[in-house]
């Protein structure tokens, strides 16, 4: 399976949700990284799936309550 798109830019990011997506408490600069990475997934093709310890519920609730990208 090929997991780039023909450029060679990876078409899949798994990643976590505490500290990754989730904000850190009173950190500015992961506010800022958090922002970005919002930005870059509203307009973007690459495939997004959240790999986390949390039941699905709190996976779901953390998404709206936190404005997550929608993870496919």
């Amino acid at each position: 399976m090929n997991n780039h798109h023909s450029n060679g830019t990876p078409s899949v990011l798994a990643t976590d949700l505490d500290g990754t997506f989730i904000p850190l408490t009173d950190n500015a600069d992961n506010d800022r990284d958090l922002a970005s990475l919002r930005d870059h997934f509203a307009g973007n093709d690459q495939t997004l799936v959240f790999v986390t310890g949390r039941h699905l519920e709190s996976a779901l609730h953390a998404i709206v309550e936190h404005a997550l990208p929608t993870p496919d």
